[in-house]
Formats: C-alpha cells, structure tokens, sequence
C-alpha cells in the first residue's frame, strides 16, 4: 500500500473506533482511477472482518449505472434472495 498509508491508518482508527462502540457506519471512498481505491477499501475490509464485523461494498458507481444498482449489490452481499412477484398476483392487489 504504497502512498495510501495515511488514509489506511485513518480506516484503521475509524474501525477501531467502530469496533468498541458497536456502531454501524458507511465509509465513501472516492478519487480518480488507477489511485488505489479498489486496494485501499479491500485492506479496510480485511481488517473490519478480522474484528468481526460485517462488510457491504458496493462499487462502480459511475455514469449509466443500473438504477437502484447499489442496493442490488447491497442485498447480493448479503445472500438476501431477490424478491419476484409471484405472476399470477400482480395486479390482483
């Protein structure tokens, strides 16, 4: 993690942080491409999930994404099955 240990240190301590007061929490990382977000969240990741705590990323967030796509992928991580209507109510309600 070259030139991102400053911002993995701050993770760190946030996670640190999370970890004594049991708290949920959403950390946003931005920045251009090729800066190392992508590492940088799978090192914070790695280090919530050894303290026991339960990790959703979520990632391309870009122009023309999918609508509602991040709360797919937020359900997807947590094995919730996807909700499909049974045919023959739709419209009966």
């Amino acid at each position: 993690m070259i030139d991102r240990q400053l911002e993995l240190g701050l993770l760190r301590k946030h996670i640190s942080r999370l970890a004594e007061t049991g708290t949920g929490h959403a950390v946003l990382i931005l920045g251009e491409s090729g800066v190392g977000k992508s590492r940088l969240a799978a090192e914070a990741a790695a280090e919530a999930r050894k303290r026991g705590m339960i990790v959703i990323s979520v990632w391309r967030l870009g122009r023309g994404a999918e609508p509602l796509l991040p709360f797919k992928e937020v359900l997807a991580s947590l094995s919730v099955p996807q909700y499909r209507p049974d045919p023959a109510d739709v419209g009966t309600r």
